[in-house]
């Protein structure tokens, strides 16, 4: 016990200087988007939306980009993925009502060597280069995504100011039921806590490093310098490899909270959201099996550790890490409410 009360000990440590670090840095440099304001941008964007099977989602997702203030020209590539279902319709019926906003990609084949989502973006990418050669940005989201119409302008103004080169979010979760309303707080403690600690993206040589598939914006400059997905042709977890591999290549990186300006629901209940986090974990720790069996772990010693040293001899340490986990709960909840 004795062991694992100085284990305890070691986390409220890390706890602390975590806390410590993101409430000196987070309003500069993990911000509330909506607090950013925008300005006329100058330079085209270009919007990739890859979507498989999401006839119930894809037209109001498409639907939330064709009114974005502070562009004088944008696109979006609406990229059917080999649907089997009415998504490429949906998306056609879209693409009817705002020709001038919005141009469809149908692909039936998956060539070999490359992972559906990834293919799809990238032939969204080629295709839209085409379409806007003279695009200066470029965003890849999902087709369940909403957007406020603020909400890229107010990105790409705070990617000039900081002279980033890529930057990411955490979007405002959509959920039905307390079980998915938990896990999804439960996932956004150790995302911001624990693994990407994105306040901190902008030190140099620094190794953390994040990437959400609801929102990946970059300089056209950075993501043809990286060749983007055709670089990560074959990665699962394409979103949090993206933030890697623009790390890894010295470019600039940021972060902000989608607060009412980027929405979705990640997956539909508490099973979907259960297999989404199971599929994208694995895949975060490179299939490694130790590492994986560290990780599920680690949940428990952090959320139950605390109140096995507070009622088994050791009180003040568990008081100490369960008031940590209780506030580390309370900041998730706020940047997700």
């Amino acid at each position: 016990m004795l062991y694992f009360a100085i284990l305890q000990g070691l986390l409220a440590a890390y706890v602390i200087y975590t806390l410590y670090s993101y409430l000196r840095e987070h309003n500069e440099h993990f911000p509330q988007l909506r607090s950013l304001g925008w300005e006329k941008v100058d330079g085209g964007l270009l919007i990739v939306v890859p979507a498989k099977d999401e006839e119930e989602s894809v037209a109001s997702g498409l639907e939330s980009l064709t009114q974005l203030n502070g562009f004088n020209q944008y696109k979006v590539m609406a990229v059917n993925d080999r649907s089997t279902d009415r998504t490429l319709e949906c998306i056609r019926e879209v693409e009817k009502r705002h020709p001038d906003r919005i141009e469809a990609v149908d692909i039936q084949h998956l060539p070999a060597g490359w992972l559906g989502k990834n293919h799809a973006c990238w032939s969204g990418a080629r295709r839209g280069f085409q379409s806007m050669p003279d695009a200066k940005y470029i965003l890849f989201t999902d087709g369940d995504v909403k957007f406020h119409p603020d909400s890229l302008a107010e990105s790409v103004t705070w990617m000039k100011r900081n002279n980033l080169d890529f930057m990411s979010l955490v979007e405002e979760p959509e959920y039905e039921g307390l079980l998915e309303a938990a896990y999804l707080l439960l996932f956004g403690l150790f995302l911001i806590f624990f693994a990407a600690r994105p306040w901190m993206l902008h030190r140099k040589n620094g190794r953390n490093f994040m990437g959400n598939g609801a929102f990946l914006l970059f300089t056209r400059e950075a993501y043809e310098k990286s060749q983007g997905h055709r670089t990560l042709h074959l990665e699962v977890a394409e979103d949090m490899r993206m933030g890697l591999l623009m790390r890894s290549m010295g470019m600039r990186c940021g972060a902000a909270v989608g607060l009412d300006r980027v929405r979705r629901r990640w997956q539909p209940g508490f099973r979907g959201v259960f297999k989404g986090l199971i599929k994208n974990a694995f895949a975060g720790v490179e299939y490694n099996i130790p590492m994986a069996i560290a990780t599920i772990l680690f949940f428990p010693f952090v959320m139950v550790g605390p109140w096995i040293c507070l009622f088994g001899g050791y009180p003040v340490v568990g008081a100490i890490n369960v008031a940590l986990v209780l506030s580390g709960f309370y900041l998730a909840g706020k940047k997700s409410r």
